[in-house]
C-alpha cells in the first residue's frame, strides 16, 4: 500500500481541488478511480488493504475526537464547510456530472448532497478563525512526508 500512497495521494490532491477558490478539499486522502493494477487478486488485495487501513485510522480518529463535545460553534462550521462539497460535486466531479449531461434521474444523482449547508454573506468570526486554522492545515504538503 504505501508504494502507492503517494501517487493516491497527488491523484486525490489533484482531483478534489476548487480552482475557483484555489483551495484542496481535504487532507490525506487517496483516490484511484482509474486504478489498472496487473491482475484482479492484486487489484482486490489492493482493496483490502486500503480498506483495513481506512478502518483502524477511523476508528482511531473517532476514539480520540469522542469526549469532544460538538458545539453550536462546530456546527456552524460544517454547514459553511459542506458548501465546498456541493460546490465540487456540482461543478467538478465526473461523475456527477455524467449522470446530468446522460440525462440520469437527477434526484439519485443529487442524493449525495448534504441535508443542510449554509453558505453566509458574511462569515462570523468563528467562522473565520476555523477556517483559517483550517485551511493552513490543508495547505501543508501531505504528500511529501510519506
Amino acid at each position: 500500500m504505501n508504494k502507492f500512497y503517494k501517487k493516491f495521494a497527488k491523484n486525490c490532491d489533484d482531483y478534489f481541488y476548487l480552482p475557483h477558490r484555489k483551495e484542496k478539499r481535504g487532507i490525506g486522502g487517496i483516490f484511484f478511480d482509474q486504478l489498472q493494477h496487473k491482475n484482479i487478486s492484486e487489484s482486490l488485495l489492493l482493496l483490502e488493504e486500503v480498506s483495513k487501513c481506512y478502518i483502524e485510522t477511523y476508528v482511531e480518529l473517532v476514539n480520540i475526537n469522542k469526549k469532544h463535545k460538538f458545539t453550536a460553534e462546530d456546527r456552524e462550521f460544517q454547514l459553511y464547510r459542506r458548501g465546498r462539497y456541493v460546490e465540487f460535486n456540482l461543478l467538478f466531479d465526473r461523475g456527477t456530472k455524467f449522470g446530468i449531461e446522460s440525462n440520469g434521474r437527477t434526484d439519485s444523482i443529487l442524493a449525495s448532497m448534504p441535508p443542510a449547508v449554509n453558505w453566509p454573506f458574511r462569515l462570523s468570526a468563528n467562522i473565520n478563525k476555523k477556517e483559517k486554522k483550517l485551511l493552513k492545515f490543508i495547505d501543508k504538503k501531505w504528500n511529501e512526508h510519506n
